[in-house]
């Protein structure tokens, strides 16, 4: 156990000091605090150039109705955000010319009663949005024509206007958690599972290797068991990986908390960030199974390298069995797919979570998933101490898979 708790202590010790593991956790934390507080930059840099604490500037929208067909007063109920003012006529190139010149924020052309033409200098990112431009001036220059068409055929303005009312509908999501917010947070925490644990993943071979090619090992395995080498090495890189994620979460809800204010008006984000805390706990309790999983195995393919350049080959399968598992969790693929792939070990960590997210699982299915691969994980650690006793003094050309099987048997004679 003293030998253990060492090596542990050195390989944790070493990840913490090492300059690319600090970069990173300075560098991405910036970004996550920096990210988070953006709407309130954007608010304060807003209120700057308005002069009016952060209120918007009305844009101005001139209307051309070569038609004669409408009457100007159909954009008097839009939003005060838009000022439409009608005009006697305007040609496309004069409409080009003023918006160009921020004189005016976009312009309306009607040519013929069922066609106009919208100039705005960019399409805004939120077009998909009610108080959208041209939803608003399609809106309202759809509704005044079937209008007049409906009061030409007879019907009273009373009547056209219930006919052309819109039909008033609510819906009700029942489960915890929405569709929409447990889609972008089981695709944000399901890449941080697969960046972290395989590039941590990768760090155990690297050590191992790295070991090896530095004739290193001779004298570890001297002092020390190789089980106790190998767990310490996996469970020191878990613990680093496990303190940088706990670093990032706890950046995230400091930023969350110093900018609930701004965030407040982006409902998506608010949503993922004010959701329960059991799905963050659910993501740290796979982060240690997947880690353990192939980190395990990373370690023994490790040793089986004679060099560090060796472990790309070594290690690809594994690393292929993890991006396959990594693209069977994406929320996009079939709910009949990811349920069988939740109780496939390889694939538990991210597939089971991003079902957990998405609200498709059951409790018992969760722990049904959790049994079964921390058992998968009990036989990998034990089937990679047999390879890694192995392959740490076994240098040259890795061996093939079935040179690596008569090994491990010949290994049982002695």
């Amino acid at each position: 156990m003293k030998q253990f708790l060492t090596v542990l202590r050195y390989e944790y010790a070493g990840y913490l000091k090492n300059k690319v593991f600090i970069i990173v956790t300075v560098l991405f934390s910036v970004l996550i605090l920096g990210g988070l507080s953006l709407p309130s930059i954007m608010g304060l840099f807003s209120g700057l150039d308005t002069g009016t604490s952060g209120e918007e500037k009305t844009r101005k929208v001139l209307v051309y109705d070569q038609s004669g067909f409408y009457d100007s007063r159909i954009f008097d109920g839009l939003p005060s955000l838009y000022q439409f003012t009608a005009v006697p006529s305007l040609t496309e190139e004069e409409a080009r010319a003023q918006i160009q010149s921020d004189e005016i924020y976009a312009a309306v052309i009607i040519d013929q009663p069922q066609h106009y033409t919208l100039y705005v200098d960019q399409l805004s990112m939120d077009a998909a949005s009610e108080n959208y431009i041209g939803n608003l001036v399609f809106q309202a220059i759809d509704t005044e024509y079937k209008l007049q068409k409906m009061q030409d055929g007879g019907l009273s303005a009373e009547q056209a206007e219930a006919v052309l009312t819109p039909v008033e509908s609510n819906t009700v999501e029942t489960s915890e958690t929405s569709f929409l917010s447990g889609y972008m947070l089981s695709t944000f925490m399901t890449l941080i599972l697969y960046m972290t644990i395989l590039m941590y993943g990768q760090l155990v071979a690297t050590s191992v290797a790295g070991e090896k090619s530095s004739r290193a090992m001779e004298m570890l395995i001297t002092s020390a068991k190789t089980n106790n080498l190998l767990f310490g090495k996996v469970l020191g890189a878990c613990m680093a990986g496990f303190t940088q994620l706990a670093i990032f979460f706890v950046v995230a809800v400091a930023g969350f908390l110093l900018n609930r204010s701004a965030l407040s008006g982006y409902e998506e984000l608010f949503s993922i960030l004010a959701s329960s805390g059991g799905q963050v706990g659910y993501m740290f309790l796979f982060y240690f199974l997947g880690f353990f999983m192939y980190a395990f195995l990373f370690g023994a393919l490790g040793s089986l390298a004679g060099r560090t350049e060796d472990i790309n080959t070594t290690s690809m399968p594994i690393t292929l069995l993890f991006v396959v598992g990594f693209l069977v969790s994406m929320p996009t693929t079939s709910e009949s797919v990811m349920q069988i792939a939740s109780f496939i070990p390889f694939f538990t960590p991210m597939a089971m979570f991003s079902r957990i997210c998405m609200g498709y699982t059951t409790l018992p299915e969760i722990w049904i998933s959790v049994v079964l691969t921390t058992a998968v994980i009990f036989l990998i650690g034990w089937l990679s101490a047999k390879i890694y006793r192995l392959g740490v003094l076994m240098y040259g050309k890795p061996p093939k898979l079935g040179e690596l099987v008569k090994m491990l048997r010949e290994q049982k004679k002695y």
